[in-house]
């Protein structure tokens, strides 16, 4: 079995610095692939350091930008998706694409399990359309809030990834990509957070299994305090996952209005147990205390910007995912 590598990218060098980026590059090596497609839409030197990585471990390098396609003004997350998909349907006969995220290091023995996980799917004549790896954090701040609040770390991710996707590292089969291409055609440009949604949505629309690899990655997401930019990512983010039906877990399909009303308030409830946990993680003090105050925030935002799109447009969202799916191709 023949695996293409590919890492979508902007100004990932500077973002994560060079001995992150190399620590994430570093632990590709256990998966066997020969070949890399890096989509990098960036303009520092992103390029020249994956180059140098691909020279000195004999890996065949395809660089490109992301094709702009349908009436996308600029390249987003889907359309460099996208690229990264048409480049390796259109030019590689590899068996397999593998997504990895520029800031996800991949944990020992990940594609051991995943080998495993095939050999009993084969067994069971089980048709799997993704394999993914558990996006275990790289701090424990949520792992202590769930567990605070009785809820099994492990399973709340497993959870999240069977309602929202994910693409930190995934392997995709070469028949099921082409397959999803003829169904649904590209992924729509606009959604520049939800693409891994839906490439989950149209491997599930078509009947395809998942593999779940506990052995999973580190996830290295930066934090964020810039209030005024996450809510404008956000509100644009909702707005079009309402277009295609798909939820992310406390959000637009499966919970009624007044439910979701509801939940507005958790948020708020949730500030004093927010403030014991990061005080007793990182201490007392200023940076802690904003933390806490931050991520409550975001939760209350994210739940007041979905509750109002469903309102906005009630009546016209998609049933489910699948519908959506269907009802906006972009070719």
């Amino acid at each position: 079995m023949k695996y293409v590598l590919s890492m979508i990218t902007y100004n990932s060098l500077t973002k994560l610095g060079s001995e992150l980026f190399m620590r994430v590059w570093l632990s590709s090596l256990q998966i066997p692939y020969d070949a890399i497609i890096l989509v990098d839409d960036g303009s520092d030197g992103t390029r020249k350091f994956v180059s140098e990585f691909a020279n000195k471990y004999d890996k065949e390098l395809y660089v490109v930008k992301s094709e702009l396609y349908g009436d996308a003004p600029k390249p987003t997350r889907a359309t460099a998706r996208q690229t990264a998909i048409d480049v390796f349907l259109d030019n590689f006969s590899h068996d397999y694409l593998f997504f990895l995220d520029d800031d996800a290091v991949l944990n020992p023995g990940w594609f051991s399990e995943y080998e495993q996980l095939t050999k009993i799917a084969e067994k069971n004549n089980t048709a799997w359309g993704i394999a993914w790896g558990i996006n275990w954090d790289s701090t424990n701040d949520r792992a202590m809030w769930l567990k605070a609040l009785g809820i099994d770390y492990k399973q709340y991710l497993i959870d999240a990834f069977h309602t929202r996707g994910g693409e930190h590292d995934t392997i995709h089969p070469r028949h099921v990509l082409k397959e999803i291409r003829d169904a649904y055609g590209k992924i729509p440009w606009e959604l520049h957070v939800y693409e891994d949604a839906w490439l989950f949505w149209a491997t599930r629309c078509l009947n395809y299994a998942d593999l779940i690899i506990e052995t999973g990655i580190i996830h290295y997401n930066p934090w964020s305090f810039n209030l005024k930019r996450e809510r404008e990512r956000w509100n644009y983010a909702i707005e079009v996952a309402v277009k295609y039906g798909i939820h992310d877990g406390n959000t637009l399909v499966g919970k009624s209005l007044l439910k979701q009303a509801l939940e507005l308030t958790r948020p708020i409830l949730g500030i004093p147990l927010a403030l014991y946990l990061n005080v007793k993680a990182y201490g007392l003090n200023y940076e802690s205390i904003r933390r806490a105050i931050v991520r409550q925030y975001h939760k209350l935002l994210w739940r007041w910007l979905n509750l109002k799109a469903r309102v906005k447009y009630r009546g016209i969202i998609p049933k489910s995912p699948c519908e959506g799916l269907s009802l906006n191709r972009v070719d």
